[in-house]
């Protein structure tokens, strides 16, 4: 009897809570909150915190650095209260925020390559303050009517937004010209919806309301890239495959993602940026990337923006002073140029790339591509063999067999050298973090 109650309440349990575990915590629905703010009256009063806590610990080259996780807190004047935050599906990796996965089958050069990014996120909402956030600051002030516009325009953001993506771009190190999707961007649009809408802030904390932000300096407009053409899609794989040599120097000290887009500029790489289902290539300039704490901006009658890069307070690698020159730059990218520029450039990475860029764009293209590459290869090969006999036959008077066998056993030893250059991009969970929390947001 007591086992069949217990096994009665287990299963009642998993019931109740089925839809929380497949959403990953948090309601995803907004209809449900829209339908708990309807209970209320229009101009019912709350008051509105910044929520954060330590998301992560980066390993950076003096000291380490937090890197928080943020929501918004609303606390209604009956004493309910409400958490409201955008989240990634994956936190536990950090590395999946800025490149995907890419999955190879067959052998090279008949590879079947695929992009398999793991970034997606989602906003999400609970009737509590979660105990995960260890910091609370009070912001400001609104109303259930207020509220009613911030759930709204959240809908537009999660139909628009449905990937975490850290990095902002910044031209001419003063002008954001492609922003972040992150918790701290989704909670700096609602502050400024709410403010639209009459809520008020208190400009007396908005000193101790901070967010972080990882900036990339770019000195042209960025192109984007089409990643439905063969040339477009080459360029991704390049670029992917390129910056997974520099993950396990990056995994170890987050100071080497400097002297990886370094040594992309040397090598004539450009930078590839996924953002929105976007894909955008950019013209880097030194000093290249920037891990910084900024202030989230609280808007107030005739400052109702402000732009990112004008509110920095301490940034990682600069200390806030943005050099204009290249001076630096190749000291910085030496210990890993070294062994990198050896095995590694744009033009022999595309060579290896092209026929399977070709295959999953244009399969057609990619086999005539395949036919002429070998008869090509043929051609060159028998001459050679010919030049080569011709030689020997005068130097030492080899016969046929003698020089067939050096030619097999060179060719054996030029394959097993030759073959690490193929390989294709492994798989991996890279993470450059360390002291994770029991659960992620």
């Amino acid at each position: 009897m007591a086992q069949s109650q217990l096994l009665s309440s287990l299963c009642w349990a998993l019931f109740v809570l089925y839809p929380t575990l497949i959403r990953g915590g948090g309601n995803e629905n907004l209809a449900d909150l829209e339908a708990i703010l309807d209970t209320f009256p229009d101009d019912h009063p709350m008051k509105l915190s910044y929520l954060e806590y330590p998301l992560a610990n980066i390993g950076t080259q003096e000291e380490d650095w937090n890197a928080y996780h943020s929501g918004l807190a609303i606390h209604m004047e009956n004493g309910r209260e409400f958490t409201i935050d955008y989240r990634p599906r994956d936190p536990e990796h950090l590395m999946n925020f800025i490149r995907p996965l890419v999955h190879t089958k067959g052998q090279w050069p008949l590879w079947d390559v695929e992009i398999d990014w793991k970034n997606e996120a989602y906003i999400a909402w609970e009737e509590s303050i979660d105990d995960r956030f260890t910091n609370m600051t009070y912001i400001g002030d609104a109303n259930v009517e207020q509220l009613r516009h911030l759930v709204t325009w959240t809908k537009g953001f999660q139909a628009k937004y449905h990937s975490f993506q850290p990095i902002s771009i910044v031209q001419d190190l003063n002008r954001t010209v492609i922003t972040s999707t992150t918790c701290h961007d989704y909670v700096q649009g609602a502050v400024d919806v709410l403010f639209k809408h009459g809520a008020s802030f208190s400009q007396e904390k908005s000193s101790m309301v901070f967010r972080d932000a990882v900036l990339i300096f770019s000195d042209k407009d960025p192109e984007i890239v089409d990643h439905q053409s063969l040339f477009g899609y080459l360029k991704i794989l390049v670029y992917f495959r390129f910056f997974s040599y520099f993950v396990p120097a990056i995994n170890r000290n987050f100071i080497h993602a400097r002297a990886y887009l370094n040594e992309g500029v040397e090598q004539n790489v450009r930078f590839i940026l996924h953002s929105n289902d976007v894909y955008y290539q950019l013209y880097l300039r030194y000093p290249y990337i920037d891990y910084c704490y900024t202030t989230l901006h609280l808007p107030r009658q005739g400052k109702e923006e402000s732009e990112l890069t004008s509110r920095f307070r301490h940034c990682k690698f600069t200390k806030a002073n943005f050099p204009n020159k290249e001076e630096g730059a190749k000291k910085l990218a030496k210990p890993i140029a070294q062994a990198f520029s050896s095995t590694i450039g744009w033009a022999r990475e595309s060579l290896i790339l092209l026929i399977p860029a070709a295959l999953k764009i244009n399969p057609q293209l990619a086999y005539v591509m395949i036919g002429l590459l070998g008869v090509m290869m043929l051609l060159v090969v028998l001459r050679m063999l010919q030049m080569a006999f011709s030689f020997g036959k005068v130097c030492c008077g080899c016969s046929a067999g003698t020089f067939l066998s050096l030619v097999a056993s060179a060719g054996l030893a030029t394959a097993v050298l030759l073959s690490p250059l193929t390989k294709p991009l492994m798989d991996r969970e890279p993470n450059n973090v360390r002291n994770w929390g029991l659960k992620g947001p």
